[in-house]
C-alpha cells in the first residue's frame, strides 16, 4: 500500500494536431525607402505599433514594426512619434545607435524625431 495511482492517467491523452503549416518568416521590410536623406532610422528589436506625424499633425506612418523591420525617418524637422512599445524599438542617427526611449512595453508620446534630441537621450520628456 501507499503507492496511489490515479485512474485514468495513462492513455488519457488527447492527440492534438500539429499547428497547421505556417508561412515562411518573412524577410524583414524597409519603410520610408523615397526617404532619402534619412538621418533617423527606426528598427524594431520586438513586434512595436509605431505611428509618427509630420508638424501640422499629417500621419506619415501608422503600422506595427515587425521584428527587423525599419522605417527610415524623412530629414524634416517637427515630426514625433507615438509608439506602444518604446524599448522594442531601436533608433540609429547617422549610423550611430542612440539611447533608447524606455523600457520593453513602455507607451511613449510626442517623441521628438530630432537627430540631435535623440542623439542626447532626450527626445522624450515626461
Amino acid at each position: 500500500s501507499g503507492a496511489e495511482h490515479s485512474a485514468g492517467a495513462v492513455g488519457s491523452t488527447v492527440a492534438v494536431p500539429p499547428d497547421p503549416p505556417t508561412d515562411e518568416p518573412r524577410p524583414p521590410r524597409v519603410f520610408g525607402l523615397e526617404n532619402a536623406g534619412a538621418r533617423i532610422i527606426i528598427r524594431a528589436i520586438t513586434d512595436s505599433w509605431v505611428e509618427i506625424r509630420d508638424a501640422s499633425g499629417a500621419l506619415l506612418l501608422t503600422r506595427v514594426l515587425r521584428v527587423g523591420d525599419a522605417y527610415r525617418v524623412p530629414d524634416r524637422s517637427g515630426l514625433s512619434l507615438v509608439t506602444g512599445n518604446a524599448g522594442g524599438l531601436e533608433f540609429i542617427v547617422d549610423d550611430e545607435p542612440v539611447p533608447a526611449l524606455g523600457p520593453i512595453g513602455s507607451v511613449r508620446r510626442n517623441v521628438s524625431l530630432d537627430p540631435a534630441l535623440l542623439k542626447s537621450g532626450q527626445a522624450y520628456i515626461q
